[in-house]
Formats: C-alpha cells, sequence, structure tokens
C-alpha cells in the first residue's frame, strides 16, 4: 500500500496524519475538499482513502458512494461523528472501517 487519499477538511488533523504517513513512507494526496478528492480519486491509482464524513464543499458518504461506482479501493472513515447511527451510515455508504 503506497498511495492514499486523505480527504480531511481540518488543517492540523489534515497535516498530522499527512506528517506520520509521509514518516512510515506513503505518498498522501492530502485533500480538504470533495472537490479536490475526486480529482485525484480520478487522477491517481491509490491503495487507500481516508475519509472524513463533515466537509465544506459537501458529505464524505457521498464521496464514498461515488468511489464505491467505480472502485473497491479501501475506505477508511475518520471522523469526530461518534453515534452508532454514523457508522451504519459509514459502513452502507461503501467505507470498510
Amino acid at each position: 500500500m503506497n498511495s492514499i487519499l486523505l480527504l480531511e477538511d481540518d488543517e492540523s488533523i489534515n497535516r498530522g496524519v499527512t506528517f506520520i504517513l509521509e514518516k512510515e513512507g506513503y505518498q498522501i494526496y492530502s485533500c480538504k475538499t470533495v472537490g479536490e478528492a475526486e480529482n485525484v480519486f480520478h487522477q491517481q491509482e491509490l491503495q487507500l482513502i481516508i475519509c472524513d464524513l463533515t466537509l465544506p464543499d459537501g458529505n464524505g458518504l457521498d464521496f464514498i458512494r461515488t468511489v464505491r461506482e467505480e472502485s473497491s479501493v479501501h475506505i477508511i472513515c475518520l471522523t469526530a461523528l461518534d453515534q452508532e447511527v454514523d457508522q451504519v451510515m459509514g459502513y452502507e455508504a461503501g467505507a470498510d472501517d
């Protein structure tokens, strides 16, 4: 697993996750909006997507659904939403964890 798309709008979380994963040798495509993430998704071969759910220009669940229409790439949700219903909605959208 070499290339990861990180979709996270919170600057400090995005920077921290990117730093740690790059330190471990991964190629990180850091995005802060759904629009940026869609562009990277269509231009790069990815092994993993880490996706926030609440974003300034859309919903991470909608992005996950779009990805699932075209790819079986692994998807992990990274979010502050912690209700069981939020987890279920992530899985129903196509997230792996």
